[in-house]
């Protein structure tokens, strides 16, 4: 009999606490919150065990909505509803999972943060006390299974990104080609249609750039960088021209260049002949040649 009285007494109960955690879910009035907060305070294990269900990632909004009322029972009731949360494993890791939800539109974008933040302050308000680490070490367990850190995702969440319409003048031409494009007078460049039916041809910037600092590709007529050994565009190797042997037999390695004939050849000469001359030429060579034949004239008359 005392069985039965337990069991309808147990029913009566959750099926009260079922009823005001809807309306306090449904409405959020004070009255309605006050009545959860005792409840709470009086069965923390029934309040948070009916809880759970409502945290669910596939109802975003009502997830929302439930974590909105665990902060606020956190926040209100006593110590024995906290020691009941941190042995709460199921509502832990709902919790987790809520925070590992993927953001597909704004209202799992919201749960997400809310869970995130939830985790947050759970690793700063109950890292004090040895009974609670279970609540401050979800901050941990969310940066294990993700490899990220809490404070870096919740800081990116923050940034919104803007995308800017695209101008005419944001448009660059790089490299045109001889089909697509012909210079005009003033070194400007216009397309090949030159009537059409939106009007005349369009004048487009000239392309300046220095020949001696990039290099044009072969296949694409991509202007690369002089440090590049392939194209950025299509990845063809460049092509470094190599000196070709000469052919019409003037001298090796000279390609046929007069100039480099005439410092080869007259290498030598110029080193026996300082002043540009012939060796018959030379007035110190013809002094010589007198002062030898005057001593053999005078050596061949002593003889005599």
């Amino acid at each position: 009999m005392n069985l039965i009285h337990h069991a309808l007494s147990e029913f009566k109960l959750r099926t009260r606490v079922s009823r005001t955690l809807s309306e306090a879910l449904q409405h959020r009035t004070p009255d309605s919150l006050q009545r959860v907060t005792e409840l709470a305070d009086a069965h923390p294990e029934v309040v948070l065990e009916a809880l759970l269900p409502w945290l669910a990632p596939a109802k975003p909004l009502t997830s929302h909505a439930a974590l909105l009322l665990l902060e606020h029972l956190v926040g209100a009731c006593n110590y024995a509803f906290h020691l009941a949360l941190a042995r709460g494993r199921g509502l832990q890791e709902r919790l987790l999972s809520l925070a590992l939800v993927r953001a597909e539109d704004e209202s799992h974008r919201a749960l997400q943060r809310l869970a995130r933040l939830t985790l947050l302050e759970y690793s700063r308000g109950f890292a004090d006390d040895p009974a609670l680490r279970g609540l401050a070490g979800l901050l941990c367990v969310f940066e294990t299974r993700t490899g990220k850190s809490l404070l870096r995702c919740l800081n990116v969440q923050r940034r919104t990104v803007r995308f800017r319409k695209v101008e005419p003048g944001d448009y660059i031409l790089l490299s045109p080609s001889p089909d697509s494009a012909t210079p005009t007078e003033d070194g400007a460049v216009t397309e090949a249609d030159a009537e059409g039916p939106k009007g005349p041809r369009r004048a487009l910037a000239p392309l300046r750039l220095t020949a001696a600092e990039v290099w044009p590709c072969r296949v694409c007529g991509y202007w690369n960088t002089p440090s590049g050994m392939r194209c950025a565009a299509c990845e063809t190797t460049r092509q470094v021209p190599s000196p070709s042997p000469s052919v019409d037999g003037k001298g090796e390695g000279t390609n046929g260049d007069p100039t480099t004939e005439s410092v080869e050849t007259g290498r030598g000469n110029a080193l026996k002949e300082p002043w540009g001359m012939g060796e018959s030429d030379s007035p110190v060579c013809s002094g010589f040649k007198e002062t030898d034949e005057d001593e053999m004239n005078g050596k061949m008359a002593s003889g005599l």
